[in-house]
């Protein structure tokens, strides 16, 4: 009944932030980690690609939105089966002059012992990530993979082209804050967007 991440962080070598401990370790589907805070900068390239990305926001999986000390919040509430298998909803919200959301659903995939990400209001988008340490007591997620699921368990691995190359650093700040840098690009066209900033973490009641 743990978290997804038990796996993957029961073998690590390297001390971890009480933030980030606190959030990837949490398995208690009564009570929801909520992380309220803003983000220094919000960006992206590429203005062509605005109606691809305004596509994808209503799907909430990606955004074409800028800014900077854009308020954000991230709510991370826990989900588990009849099989007693734990995953995590990780529910993403950032105030621009309209709420952008960006959800995903993450589970433990034990045949590639890697996270499993299933984007979107679909869940249809599935991104596998790896994590690593940063010194001194800070991890990174990188996209190792990409599929499109089209029906029940059967996925088709997205072209090399098409996989998403995306990072995300998160450090811990103190004992509850938890500051954050992601990049999410494409290989023929590089960087496309990405947010820095800082988040408090805090707990609440489970959203209906």
């Amino acid at each position: 009944m743990g978290s997804p991440f038990d796996p993957i962080l029961a073998d690590w070598h390297h001390p971890l932030a009480e933030p980030l401990v606190r959030l990837f370790l949490h398995n208690d589907a009564t009570s929801d980690v909520l992380l309220v805070g803003a983000m220094d900068r919000v960006w992206r390239r590429h203005r062509w690609l605005n109606p691809a990305l305004a596509t994808l926001a209503r799907q909430r999986l990606l955004f074409p939105d800028a800014g900077r000390n854009v308020p954000a919040t991230l709510r991370v509430h826990v989900l588990r089966d009849s099989a007693g298998g734990t995953r995590q909803v990780w529910g993403r919200r950032f105030r621009f002059e309209a709420v952008r959301a960006f959800d995903a659903e993450l589970s433990y995939d034990r045949g590639r012992n890697l996270i499993v990400e299933r984007l979107g209001r679909t869940g249809r988008l599935e991104i596998t990530w790896r994590m690593e340490s940063v010194e001194p007591d800070g991890l990174a997620i990188s996209a190792a993979g990409g599929w499109i699921r089209i029906a029940g368990r059967r996925a088709i691995p997205l072209p090399a082209v098409l996989t998403p190359r995306a990072r995300a650093v998160q450090r811990g700040v103190g004992r509850d804050s938890i500051a954050v840098e992601v990049t999410i690009g494409l290989p023929v066209l590089g960087p496309i967007l990405g947010y820095s900033g800082t988040f408090r973490m805090t707990s609440a009641r489970p959203v209906p």
